[in-house]
């Protein structure tokens, strides 16, 4: 029994870490977009942040 709840603990704490390393991604992906979008705007000349959506800025920062 010991040995079925040590196997079953590290799944969970394998889990838990995998969680978050999730927040942590999300946070910089977070950054980097709001990075993104502030140096688009710089170089575009976007004006207002709702002259278009979110993918329409990246694909302008993407694509020549």
């Amino acid at each position: 029994m010991l040995e079925l709840y040590s196997m079953r603990r590290a799944i969970e704490v394998y889990l838990k870490k995998n969680r978050y390393a999730a927040y942590i991604a999300s946070i910089h992906l977070a950054a980097i977009r709001f990075c993104l979008l502030g140096t688009a705007k710089q170089t575009q000349g976007f004006g207002n942040s709702t002259d278009i959506s979110f993918a329409g800025k990246l694909w302008h920062v993407f694509a020549p």
